[in-house]
């Protein structure tokens, strides 16, 4: 064999085999559920074998004696051979609440005082009575160190994950006339936070466990496809939220209407609507943790599909062009959600709300939108023979008015849980469910996004000419939606 071949096959090798574990990683995080509870250390004695950190009715305390998922922190400490040298013996942590054996491998990590403890390396794993106790002899993790140490226990869960027919990812505003232009190049200021709170039924405890850096990710029928997309991100927001954002490889340039005899008409504002979404979602009694977004592989996109569609398409689906309603038709579903319908196109319109005619941000109790700039904006047609004039604005970081960090949407879609879930699961997501169709997403302000320091986004207004025969109003607000990020343009009459 040549060597220059040999050795590309062997590079080529190494780049499938460091893939292939990456994507490992990446999947066994979809269900991976991350408590962070804080233990105030105790002790049982000191002059006899002792332990110490914490154990249920004995000593210690923990903030959170229960995971998100509905097990329970029994306890995590260390055995110490009292009046020998070094002292340390061992580390346990006993997990119980559970109906049948987790298996040693159920624990992915405990970390306290800079010690981190995989399931798979314990010494010895055992489970009697509902608990399961793993044992390490690689501490101390408590003994000698610090009285109040905050902990990390991320474990596997019983997953699902759900076929949704579609997700809102964010609304742009189309600026006034034919040369006016919104700039979100290489910005981080666009994206929502998303919830499924409204989901569920009221007595089911709902919360998020994101795994940091995970992308989203390709699945068809439970299984990567080894894709993922770059364009967006999702980040933990709240107890309750996930953050969406476009990031600083996505690039959106928004126009006006090609009449610049029209100003601001709605009509041209652009829902971002992604078609081919899954949650994962780990559950437990009574319990709903939210582990993240991916795709669905099946799609022959094999990627994130997300298409803009134009309020005005929205409001007449029957004026959508062939060739967009034949990706909304999904015809690659094989789950049974389906394709969009015309309760979809409502729900989806619903997040514009300048397609209602008579709104008006000013008097808006929800405070859906911020003034921004300081100032108005132009949009006078020059004397004949004139140019009219540009005003241009930008802005890196934002500040949202109190009332505004309180907006809200919702929208409600379909979905299916994947063919590939557990019985159990299956079971245990049905009584969680508040309807057995329908999947209710709440977009609401960010304070992820919104308390980072992105890329620029920027707006240029320019005016009419004098040939536009423009007559409607010559000054301009421009307002920022809280919920999406996107500049809004508002004329003052």
């Amino acid at each position: 064999m040549d060597s220059w071949y040999s050795k590309g096959l062997l590079l080529f090798c190494m780049f499938v085999c460091s893939l292939g574990s990456s994507v490992s990683a990446l999947a066994q995080a979809r269900f991976a559920v991350t408590d962070t509870p804080q233990i105030a250390v105790g002790q049982s004695g000191v002059n006899a074998p002792f332990s110490i950190g914490y154990l249920a009715s004995n000593y210690g305390s923990i903030t959170s004696t229960t995971t998100l998922d509905g097990y329970t922190v029994v306890g995590f400490y260390d055995s110490v051979r009292g009046g020998k040298a070094g002292g340390y013996w061992a580390t346990h942590l006993t997990i119980g609440g559970f109906s049948a054996d987790p298996g040693q491998g159920f624990l992915n990590s405990g970390t306290a005082n800079g010690v981190t403890l995989t399931g798979t390396s314990a010494l010895s794993y055992s489970y009697a009575n509902g608990q399961a106790t793993w044992t390490w002899t690689s501490g101390p993790v408590f003994y000698g160190k610090s009285t109040s140490a905050p902990c990390i226990f991320v474990h596997g869960g019983q997953g699902a994950d759900l076929n949704l027919k579609f997700q809102i990812l964010g609304v742009d505003y189309a600026p006034p006339g034919s040369k006016s232009s919104t700039n979100y190049n290489n910005s981080t200021l666009r994206g929502t936070s998303t919830s499924n709170s409204g989901t569920w039924t009221s007595g089911t405890t709902t919360s998020v466990s994101l795994t940091t850096g995970l992308s989203f990710l390709g699945l068809a029928h439970g299984t990567l496809t080894g894709t993922y997309s770059n364009s967006y991100s999702q980040e933990t927001d709240a107890s309750s939220s996930i953050a969406i954002q476009t990031t600083t490889t996505n690039t959106d340039i928004v126009l006006g209407p090609a009449s610049s005899a029209v100003g601001v008409d709605h009509d041209y504002d652009v829902v971002w609507v992604w078609i081919n979404p899954m949650a994962t979602v780990v559950v437990g009694p009574g319990k709903v943790v939210f582990t993240g977004y991916s795709f669905n592989g099946e799609d022959d996109a094999n990627e994130m599909e997300v298409i803009p569609l134009f309020v005005y398409w929205l409001k007449s689906p029957s004026t959508i062009p062939a060739n967009v309603a034949t990706r909304l038709a999904r015809s690659w579903d094989m789950s049974g959600v389906g394709g969009l319908t015309a309760t979809d196109y409502a729900s989806i319109l619903a997040a514009d709300p300048f397609s209602v005619a008579s709104y008006n941000p000013n008097s808006d109790g929800g405070h859906r939108f911020d003034l921004q700039g300081g100032q108005t904006f132009s949009y006078a047609p020059p004397p004949p023979g004139g140019q009219p004039i540009t005003e241009q604005f930008s802005e890196a970081t934002q500040t949202t008015s109190t009332a505004g960090q309180g907006a809200q949407t919702t929208s409600n879609t379909t979905y299916s849980i994947d063919f590939n879930t557990g019985a159990n699961v299956i079971a245990e997501l049905s009584a969680d469910f508040k309807f057995s169709s329908t999947y209710s997403t709440t977009d609401k302000w960010s304070s992820a996004i919104n308390s980072t320091i992105g890329k620029t986004a920027a707006l240029s207004i320019t005016g009419p000419a004098t040939s536009d025969n423009y007559t409607g109003p010559t000054t301009m607000q421009v307002w920022r939606d809280n919920i999406y990020g996107s500049f809004m343009f508002y004329p003052v009459n």
